[in-house]
C-alpha cells in the first residue's frame, strides 16, 4: 500500500526513509505534476491513505527524531544569491509589475522576496501577532489525526500523516511546497506543521486555505497556484501563459461589454449575482453543470474577452478569483469576508491610483448594478482598473516567484513560535 502512496504523492521515485519513519516528498525537476501519474492511483486510495497503514513504517520514530532535530531558526540571506540582482528597488514601487525575467525566479533569497513582494508580508505579520505565546507540540499532536502533517528536514519535506480531501487539493499543496523548498537559496528552517486543504477551517495553530479577520491561522497558498486538475483548469503557469497569450493584441474596445460569470450556483450569493446582473442588459450569470459534460462551461482564458468578471464566494472564499486576475478585464466582487495569502495585493478604494478591482461595500449585490454602470459610463477608468489588474496581480504578486517567497517566508516565521518542548497553556 505504501508504495501505491509514493506513487501519487511524487513522480513514481519517492522513497522511503526507514530510519525516521517520514515519507520524504521528492519530486524530479520543478515542471512535474502529481497529477502526472493519476492513473496509478488505485480506488482504494482512501484506504491507502488511512494512519494504521503509515504507522506501520514506523511514524512514531519518524515523529520522535523530527522533533529534537529542530533547530533555531535563522533568517539570512545567502552571500551568493542564485539570481544576483539587488532588487531594493521594487518595494519602493509596491504595484509595479515584475520585470519579465523575474516572474518565474523562484530561487530568490530572503532579502529579495522581501523587496519584490512587501504587499504580502501584511497578512503574515497580523498572524505572528495572533501567535505570539507561540504553537505548542501538543497542539499539532491532537490535529494530526484529520490534517496532513509535515516536516522539513535539512532541507527535505517529509510527510507523515496525510489528509486528501475529496479532490487533489492535498498533492497540490505538497509539490508547491516542495517546490519552494528544493528551489530555495537560503537555509530553509526545520519545521514541523499542519494543514488542511478545505474550505472552512476552525481558528487553530495550523495552516489553512483562507480565513475571515477574526480567524486565527496561519495561510498557505492556494492549491491552485500548483494545479487544479477537476474542474479542467489548467496548472496555474500555463493558465497564466495561456491568459496572456489570449490579451495579445486584443484592445479593450475588442471586448464583450458584458459583466461575465461561470460556474455553479453553490449558496445564497450566486443565485443572488444572477437574479440581478442578468436582469440587465449587460449581466451574463449562467450555470456550469458538471453533471452533463460541464453544460456552459468556457476556459480561463476566454473569460478575458469580457470586459467585466464577477466573483461571487459560495460556503467561503471563490477558488476562481486568483484566475480572473489573469486577464485584463475588470474583476468586480460583493465585499469579501474570506482571505487568502495573497490579498493584501488587491485594492479595491475607488479613486485610487492603484485601483486593480471592484469591490463592492455590501457583502451582497447590493450597489452591483450602479458599479457596472458607471464603469460602462467612463471606459477610460475601467480599463485603468483592468491594466493595474494586470500589473500588480497576474505580474507580480500571483507569479511563481511570489508563491515560493511567500511559502519560505511564512514558513520560517512559523518555525519562530514553534516549540516542540512545550504544552500548550
Amino acid at each position: 500500500m505504501l508504495s501505491r502512496l509514493r506513487d501519487f504523492l511524487a513522480d513514481g521515485r519517492a522513497r522511503t526513509d526507514e530510519s525516521s519513519g517520514w515519507i520524504p516528498l521528492s519530486r524530479q525537476g520543478a515542471s512535474t505534476s502529481p497529477w502526472d501519474v493519476r492513473p496509478k492511483v488505485p480506488s482504494s486510495l482512501p484506504t491507502v491513505l488511512q494512519a494504521a497503514a503509515l504507522a506501520a513504517v514506523g511514524l512514531v520514530l519518524g515523529y520522535v527524531i523530527a522533533s529534537s532535530r529542530r533547530l533555531r531558526v535563522v533568517i539570512t540571506a545567502s552571500p551568493h544569491p542564485l539570481f544576483p540582482h539587488d532588487l531594493a528597488g521594487l518595494k519602493s514601487r509596491p504595484y509595479e509589475p515584475l520585470p519579465d525575467e523575474l516572474a518565474h525566479q523562484r530561487n530568490l533569497n530572503f532579502k529579495q522576496c522581501d523587496d519584490a513582494f512587501p504587499l504580502l508580508w501584511f497578512a503574515v505579520e497580523r498572524t505572528v501577532e495572533q501567535f505570539a505565546d507561540g504553537v505548542a507540540l501538543d497542539e499539532i499532536d491532537r490535529r494530526d489525526k484529520d490534517e496532513t502533517r509535515v516536516s522539513v528536514i535539512d532541507g527535505q519535506l517529509y510527510v507523515k500523516t496525510f489528509h486528501g480531501e475529496w479532490t487533489s487539493r492535498s498533492f497540490a499543496v505538497l509539490a508547491s511546497l516542495d517546490e519552494a523548498i528544493k528551489t530555495s537559496p537560503d537555509r530553509f528552517p526545520d519545521v514541523e506543521f499542519v494543514f488542511r486543504a478545505t474550505d472552512n477551517l476552525d481558528s487553530g495553530p495550523h495552516f489553512g486555505l483562507t480565513k475571515r479577520d477574526s480567524d486565527r491561522m496561519f495561510l498557505l497558498p492556494d492549491f491552485g497556484f500548483w494545479s487544479w486538475p477537476e474542474p479542467r483548469v489548467l496548472g496555474w503557469r500555463d493558465a497564466r501563459r495561456k491568459a496572456i497569450e489570449f490579451e495579445r493584441g486584443l484592445n479593450w474596445t475588442a471586448k464583450e461589454d458584458k459583466l461575465f460569470w461561470r460556474g455553479a450556483y453553490l449558496g445564497q450569493l450566486r443565485t443572488d449575482l444572477r437574479d440581478v446582473a442578468n436582469a440587465q442588459p449587460w449581466g451574463d450569470v449562467g450555470e456550469i453543470k458538471w453533471g452533463d459534460n460541464a453544460a456552459g462551461r468556457i476556459s480561463m482564458d476566454e473569460h478575458c474577452s469580457k470586459r467585466f468578471l464577477a466573483d461571487a464566494d459560495s460556503h467561503s472564499y471563490s477558488g476562481r478569483l486568483k484566475y480572473l486576475t489573469l486577464c485584463r478585464s475588470v474583476v468586480v466582487s460583493h465585499r469579501k469576508q474570506w482571505r487568502q495569502h495573497w490579498h493584501g495585493a488587491l485594492d479595491g478604494k475607488s479613486g485610487s491610483p492603484t485601483q486593480n478591482w471592484v469591490e463592492l461595500e455590501d457583502e451582497g449585490w447590493d450597489g452591483l448594478v450602479d458599479a457596472v454602470e458607471r464603469l460602462r459610463a467612463n471606459p477610460a477608468r475601467a480599463e485603468r482598473i483592468a491594466d493595474n489588474g494586470v500589473r500588480t496581480l497576474r505580474d507580480r504578486y500571483l507569479t511563481p516567484a511570489s508563491i515560493a517567497c511567500y511559502w519560505r517566508r511564512v514558513l520560517a516565521e512559523y518555525a519562530v513560535r514553534a516549540c516542540p518542548g512545550r504544552t500548550a497553556r
